[in-house]
Protein backbone atom coordinates (compact mmCIF):
# COMPACT_ATOMS: atom_id res chain seq x y z
CA UNK A 1 0.00 0.00 0.00
CA UNK A 2 2.91 2.50 1.16
CA UNK A 3 4.71 1.70 -2.75
CA UNK A 4 1.69 2.62 -4.41
CA UNK A 5 0.79 6.10 -2.28
CA UNK A 6 4.00 6.76 -3.71
CA UNK A 7 4.06 5.86 -6.88
CA UNK A 8 0.97 8.29 -6.85
CA UNK A 9 2.71 11.10 -5.37
CA UNK A 10 5.45 10.46 -8.06
CA UNK A 11 3.01 10.59 -10.97
CA UNK A 12 1.48 13.85 -9.07
CA UNK A 13 4.58 15.27 -8.64
CA UNK A 14 5.73 14.80 -12.59
CA UNK A 15 3.27 16.79 -14.06
CA UNK A 16 4.14 19.30 -11.58
CA UNK A 17 7.38 19.49 -13.40
CA UNK A 18 5.67 18.99 -16.54
CA UNK A 19 4.04 22.40 -16.23
CA UNK A 20 5.24 25.18 -13.84
CA UNK A 21 8.45 24.22 -12.30
CA UNK A 22 10.23 22.89 -15.87
CA UNK A 23 8.89 26.42 -17.45
CA UNK A 24 9.99 28.40 -14.94
CA UNK A 25 13.57 26.63 -14.73
CA UNK A 26 14.16 26.57 -18.38
CA UNK A 27 13.03 30.32 -18.79
CA UNK A 28 15.47 33.36 -19.33
CA UNK A 29 14.11 34.74 -16.21
CA UNK A 30 17.19 35.07 -13.73
CA UNK A 31 19.95 37.96 -12.88
CA UNK A 32 21.54 40.26 -14.96
CA UNK A 33 25.03 40.34 -16.03
CA UNK A 34 26.70 42.81 -17.87
CA UNK A 35 29.41 42.10 -20.07
CA UNK A 36 31.74 44.80 -21.36
CA UNK A 37 34.05 44.51 -24.54
CA UNK A 38 34.81 46.11 -27.82
CA UNK A 39 32.35 45.99 -30.48
CA UNK A 40 32.05 43.04 -33.08
CA UNK A 41 30.76 43.09 -36.76
CA UNK A 42 27.00 42.44 -36.17
CA UNK A 43 26.59 44.08 -32.69
CA UNK A 44 23.88 46.20 -32.35
CA UNK A 45 24.38 49.91 -32.49
CA UNK A 46 22.13 50.32 -29.35
CA UNK A 47 24.33 48.34 -27.31
CA UNK A 48 27.53 50.74 -27.59
CA UNK A 49 28.84 51.95 -24.24
CA UNK A 50 29.77 55.69 -24.99
CA UNK A 51 31.37 56.05 -21.63
CA UNK A 52 33.34 52.90 -21.74
CA UNK A 53 34.39 53.86 -25.98
CA UNK A 54 35.62 57.63 -24.58
CA UNK A 55 37.41 56.75 -21.81
CA UNK A 56 39.87 54.05 -24.08
CA UNK A 57 39.20 55.01 -27.40
CA UNK A 58 38.14 52.08 -28.81
CA UNK A 59 33.81 50.87 -29.37
CA UNK A 60 32.95 49.57 -27.06
CA UNK A 61 29.32 47.35 -26.55
CA UNK A 62 27.77 46.58 -23.20
CA UNK A 63 25.54 43.01 -23.29
CA UNK A 64 23.07 41.53 -20.87
CA UNK A 65 23.97 38.28 -20.07
CA UNK A 66 21.31 36.07 -18.03
CA UNK A 67 22.32 33.69 -14.95
CA UNK A 68 19.37 31.20 -15.25
CA UNK A 69 20.25 29.48 -11.69
CA UNK A 70 17.74 30.46 -9.04
CA UNK A 71 17.30 29.60 -5.85
CA UNK A 72 14.73 27.09 -4.82
CA UNK A 73 12.81 27.26 -1.25
CA UNK A 74 10.78 24.85 0.43
CA UNK A 75 8.92 26.10 3.41
CA UNK A 76 7.53 23.24 4.92
CA UNK A 77 5.09 22.92 7.95
CA UNK A 78 6.08 20.63 10.52
CA UNK A 79 3.08 21.05 13.24
CA UNK A 80 1.05 18.63 15.25
CA UNK A 81 -2.21 18.47 12.60
CA UNK A 82 -0.24 16.57 10.33
CA UNK A 83 -0.03 13.62 12.47
CA UNK A 84 -3.01 12.64 11.92
CA UNK A 85 -5.00 11.08 8.82
CA UNK A 86 -8.45 9.44 7.73
CA UNK A 87 -6.47 6.98 6.08
CA UNK A 88 -3.64 4.42 7.58
CA UNK A 89 -0.91 7.31 6.58
CA UNK A 90 -0.79 10.05 8.43
CA UNK A 91 -0.72 13.56 6.46
CA UNK A 92 3.10 13.80 7.49
CA UNK A 93 4.31 10.32 5.92
CA UNK A 94 2.73 12.17 2.72
CA UNK A 95 4.25 15.10 2.78
CA UNK A 96 7.54 13.38 3.64
CA UNK A 97 7.26 11.20 0.49
CA UNK A 98 5.90 14.65 -1.21
CA UNK A 99 9.47 16.51 0.00
CA UNK A 100 11.80 13.39 -0.49
CA UNK A 101 10.16 13.48 -4.33
CA UNK A 102 10.36 17.51 -5.09
CA UNK A 103 13.83 17.63 -3.83
CA UNK A 104 14.84 14.92 -5.65
CA UNK A 105 13.69 16.51 -8.71
CA UNK A 106 15.20 20.12 -7.41
CA UNK A 107 18.94 18.64 -6.94
CA UNK A 108 18.84 17.41 -10.41
CA UNK A 109 18.60 20.63 -11.63
CA UNK A 110 21.74 22.05 -9.93
CA UNK A 111 20.22 25.07 -8.48
CA UNK A 112 20.97 25.98 -5.03
CA UNK A 113 17.99 24.12 -2.42
CA UNK A 114 17.20 26.06 0.79
CA UNK A 115 15.11 24.40 3.23
CA UNK A 116 12.88 26.52 6.02
CA UNK A 117 10.52 24.53 8.71
CA UNK A 118 8.46 25.97 10.94
CA UNK A 119 5.29 25.55 13.18
CA UNK A 120 4.06 28.24 15.24
CA UNK A 121 7.89 29.49 14.79
CA UNK A 122 10.74 28.94 12.77
CA UNK A 123 12.34 25.61 13.40
CA UNK A 124 15.20 24.93 10.98
CA UNK A 125 16.97 27.32 7.97
CA UNK A 126 19.19 25.80 6.12
CA UNK A 127 20.49 28.30 3.47
CA UNK A 128 20.49 27.51 -0.42
CA UNK A 129 23.29 25.06 -1.18
CA UNK A 130 24.24 22.65 -4.20
CA UNK A 131 25.39 19.60 -4.61
CA UNK A 132 22.89 16.41 -4.39
CA UNK A 133 23.97 14.31 -1.94
CA UNK A 134 24.21 18.06 0.81
CA UNK A 135 20.74 19.02 -0.47
CA UNK A 136 19.69 15.25 0.14
CA UNK A 137 21.20 14.83 3.90
CA UNK A 138 19.65 18.06 4.59
CA UNK A 139 16.39 16.91 3.71
CA UNK A 140 16.87 13.91 5.99
CA UNK A 141 18.19 16.50 8.86
CA UNK A 142 14.86 18.63 8.60
CA UNK A 143 11.87 16.41 8.09
CA UNK A 144 13.20 13.74 10.86
CA UNK A 145 14.58 15.75 13.66
CA UNK A 146 11.82 16.78 16.34
CA UNK A 147 9.55 19.83 16.25
CA UNK A 148 9.72 22.10 19.16
CA UNK A 149 6.46 23.56 17.97
CA UNK A 150 3.10 22.19 17.39
CA UNK A 151 0.80 24.93 16.52
CA UNK A 152 0.57 26.24 12.55
CA UNK A 153 1.59 29.96 11.74
CA UNK A 154 2.12 30.42 8.32
CA UNK A 155 2.99 33.78 8.54
CA UNK A 156 5.97 33.32 10.75
CA UNK A 157 7.57 31.67 7.58
CA UNK A 158 6.60 33.88 4.92
CA UNK A 159 7.54 37.11 7.08
CA UNK A 160 11.46 35.22 8.01
CA UNK A 161 11.80 34.46 3.77
CA UNK A 162 10.51 38.41 3.22
CA UNK A 163 12.97 39.73 5.73
CA UNK A 164 16.04 37.52 4.00
CA UNK A 165 17.50 39.85 1.02
CA UNK A 166 17.27 36.71 -2.18
CA UNK A 167 17.19 37.50 -5.45
CA UNK A 168 13.80 36.12 -7.40
CA UNK A 169 13.34 32.24 -6.12
CA UNK A 170 11.11 29.75 -6.60
CA UNK A 171 9.01 28.83 -3.47
CA UNK A 172 7.42 25.55 -2.37
CA UNK A 173 5.18 25.98 0.69
CA UNK A 174 4.09 22.51 2.03
CA UNK A 175 1.35 22.94 4.64
CA UNK A 176 -2.46 21.82 5.39
CA UNK A 177 -3.36 24.73 5.91
CA UNK A 178 -4.86 24.35 9.04
CA UNK A 179 -3.63 27.22 10.35
CA UNK A 180 -5.23 31.21 10.95
CA UNK A 181 -5.32 33.00 7.59
CA UNK A 182 -2.64 36.05 9.15
CA UNK A 183 -0.70 35.63 6.32
CA UNK A 184 -2.54 37.36 3.90
CA UNK A 185 -0.09 40.86 3.64
CA UNK A 186 3.07 39.11 3.78
CA UNK A 187 1.77 36.52 1.20
CA UNK A 188 0.99 38.93 -1.04
CA UNK A 189 4.81 40.75 -0.49
CA UNK A 190 6.31 37.54 -0.68
CA UNK A 191 4.77 36.82 -4.31
CA UNK A 192 5.80 40.33 -5.56
CA UNK A 193 9.59 39.08 -5.91
CA UNK A 194 9.29 35.60 -5.44
CA UNK A 195 7.03 32.79 -7.56
CA UNK A 196 4.99 30.66 -4.92
CA UNK A 197 3.91 27.55 -5.05
CA UNK A 198 1.27 25.49 -2.63
CA UNK A 199 1.17 22.04 -2.25
CA UNK A 200 -1.79 21.64 -0.02
CA UNK A 201 -1.22 17.85 1.99
CA UNK A 202 -4.38 16.23 2.58
CA UNK A 203 -5.25 13.00 2.86
CA UNK A 204 -5.18 10.58 -0.32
Amino acid sequence: MRSKIRLHIQRLVANLFEGVFSSYLNSTRGIELDELRQYQPGDEFRAIDWKATTRTGVLHVRLKLVDRRTNIFFLIDRSGSKKFGSTNFAKEDIQSSVVSILVQSAAETGNPVSFITFTDRIEKFIPPQSGQKEIIRNTENIMYGRAKGVLTDINCAFEFLNNMRFTPSLVFVLSDFLAPFNYENSLKYLVKKHDVIPIIISDI
